[in-house]
């Protein structure tokens, strides 16, 4: 539980961006496959956010954020034999920051008092090396051609949880999983995505 926690703190940094820096989102996809062919989809029996034998939270709100993606672009829900299989994965991973943080100023000249000579700043004011850890989290969604057995577009998303950030709630997940999705250029039977199209970037 202390791990689906963990995931769902990072999922509301990515997706509300309140408190830390915005997720960063990629997207690839087979330029060999023929995406005229896939009209429906469905998930995977196995889900990669599921590490127990029952449904997490998070897998739940993730398929409720796809399921909406996906309908908004023609395709058609269903558990018998669809054509794209859905996937999702998510890695978490702790990591320090270092930043050198230069001296607010260097020796300042006594000139003013008339002493002369040079003047040291106070304790505190001078350079020092910054060490911030934090947590990174990377959520991945995996389209996969059923028949094919292969992969045919993936949707990343990365970014930082602060450790007091709140976890995600379904709004959150649906903003991030809608961002990754500006990067799925496809309707249901192959047609573009055109900006004034469902699912697209505003």
């Amino acid at each position: 539980m202390r791990t689906i926690a963990r995931v769902l703190t990072v999922l509301a940094a990515v997706g509300l961006g309140a408190c830390a820096p915005g997720p960063t989102i990629r997207s690839d996809y087979d330029r060999t496959a023929d995406f005229s062919a896939f009209r429906s989809f469905g998930f995977a029996d196995k889900l990669g956010t599921d590490l127990a034998s029952y449904s997490t939270l998070l897998t739940q709100r993730l398929k409720r954020a796809v399921s909406q993606e996906m309908t908004q672009r023609g395709f058609a829900e269903t558990q018998t034999e669809p054509d794209l299989l859905v996937n999702f994965y998510r890695r978490l991973q702790d990591k320090i920051r270092l930043s050198a943080v230069p001296p607010m100023w260097g020796p300042y000249p006594y000139d003013y008092f008339g002493y002369g000579g040079m003047y040291r700043p106070w304790l505190g004011y001078g350079g020092y090396t910054d060490v911030q850890s934090y947590t990174e989290g990377t959520l991945s969604i995996d389209l996969i051609d059923r028949k094919g057995r292969q992969m045919v577009w993936q949707g990343v998303a990365i970014s930082q949880a602060l450790p007091d950030d709140d976890p995600a709630t379904q709004e959150a997940v649906d903003r991030i999983v809608h961002e990754i999705f500006t990067g799925f250029p496809f309707r249901a039977g192959g047609s573009p995505v055109t900006p004034s199209g469902a699912g697209s970037a505003s």
